[in-house]
């Protein structure tokens, strides 16, 4: 790890400090060094790097050395160091901290995945509400009501889900998304199915029989088939089954939806406008 192979970069900094001052400076004990993230480093240079480290700390052990580092084997029996040990939030801790952000700027994207959505809806309901979801509940609903579900199924499924399949001709399953990949509104499903009602349509998609259902509207699927994705499947092949009935179901609800959200802003607008006015 040799620190004087460091001269270089410092210099490019720091063109006074020359090898002499610079080598002066390093057993004065004059530098702290600070090592971040010990863990990320790949696992077959943790050894060497450790040694290299602890012999750093008798070579110049002048100059104070922080290492940082998820607990990771013997870092923290270094009899070398002192260990700190830093305790992890607690969730009081945790919302106290998030909340003095901007969070919907700062860790919010475009299509948020669903622990961030999860941690936005618990720092602040009423923030979450009127910055994060009414936008964004207005656009799902557009969505939605731009399409005639009982025509173009597909075009309104493919909203939430990327796959539909049924295998042995009868278990049907249809997903959310794979890897970094996701529906434009997968991730507001779970604020739109609030509605105890779900539960029921849920139990009407499982309990058909997809598999006859596909062999009638697609003769071109064998017996022997095991299954039949939704590459393959078009509005005719979601057409009078219960998925027409759910997607109608969450347009719905998303209308219902928006329009208490619109509902609740309009109203906490009157208060501070009333507010206002008594001031």
């Amino acid at each position: 790890m040799g620190l004087s192979n460091q001269k270089p970069p410092i210099a490019a900094v720091a063109p006074a400090i020359d090898s002499e001052l610079f080598e002066y400076a390093l057993k004065a004990g004059k530098f702290l060094l600070l090592l971040d993230g010990f863990d990320e480093i790949d696992s077959s240079m943790r050894d060497t790097l450790a040694k290299q480290i602890v012999e750093l700390s008798y070579e110049f052990g002048e100059n104070g050395i922080i290492l940082t580092s998820r607990p990771d084997g013997p870092f923290g029996s270094w009899s070398e160091f002192h260990v700190a040990k830093m305790e992890a939030f607690n969730k009081k801790q945790v919302t106290s901290l998030v909340s003095k952000m901007d969070y919907v700027q700062q860790i919010t994207t475009e299509r948020p995945n669903d622990s961030v959505v999860d941690l936005l809806a618990d720092i602040n309901r009423d923030r979450f509400e009127r910055k994060f979801l009414a936008p964004r509940i207005r656009e799902f609903r557009n969505d939605l009501e731009a399409i005639d579900i009982a025509k173009n199924p597909v075009t309104a499924f493919k909203l939430f889900y990327i796959t539909f399949s049924f295998h042995e001709r009868v278990i049907a399953s249809w997903t959310v998304g794979e890897g970094n990949f996701r529906p434009k509104w997968h991730y507001l499903l779970r604020f739109v199915e609030r509605d105890s009602s779900f539960a029921g349509r849920h139990k009407m998609l499982n309990s058909f029989n997809w598999g006859d259902h596909f062999s009638k509207v697609h003769a071109e699927v064998t017996e022997d088939e095991v299954g039949h994705e939704l590459a393959e499947v078009s509005d005719r092949s979601l057409s009078a089954t219960p998925m027409v009935e759910y997607l109608q179901a969450l347009k719905f609800a998303a209308i219902a939806m928006d329009s208490r959200l619109q509902a609740t802003a309009a109203n906490q607008q009157r208060l501070v406008s009333s507010a206002l006015l008594k001031k």
